[in-house]
């Protein structure tokens, strides 16, 4: 008879545990240091991105002293975070500063973080690519 009443409660913790999402073992916030090719304006090695979450599936994306904004940071408000058991998938469309719209595509894996932004500012479009390795927790 024990067993009738211990067996139900058993069960129902195994369904919650392994109905947990599971997400890729390396955490995706934390700063990453890399390189950041901007065409027609140039390489930047050594440049920082932050990464604060996700939580709810979103994710704040700072850009340290981006060369595109005099050096300041930029950054991208709730960028969308989508993971599996492999990765975490990253997208955003919308303004990240007044007159700067921005489109980022993106994934983290393992500690590398690889970023393909659009910008438009002033009527004129970049192309960003950021490649970099996770140095650290925030």
């Amino acid at each position: 008879m024990k067993y009738l009443t211990t067996w139900p409660l058993f069960v129902f913790s195994m369904l919650i545990l392994f109905s947990c999402e599971k997400g890729p073992a390396v955490k995706l916030d934390g700063t990453y240091s890399g390189t950041m090719v901007i065409s027609g304006i140039g390489t930047y090695e050594n440049s920082e991105v932050v990464i604060t979450g996700p939580a709810l599936s979103r994710a704040l994306i700072t850009l340290k002293k981006f060369p595109l904004a005099a050096d300041s940071d930029v950054t991208i408000y709730a960028a969308r975070v989508e993971s599996d058991p492999e990765k975490y998938t990253i997208s955003y469309t919308g303004s990240v500063i007044p007159g700067m719209e921005c489109t980022l595509t993106g994934n983290a894996k393992g500690g590398n973080l690889s970023l393909d932004l659009i910008i438009e500012a002033g009527g004129t479009a970049f192309s960003l690519n950021y490649t970099g390795k996770r140095i650290g927790n925030i």
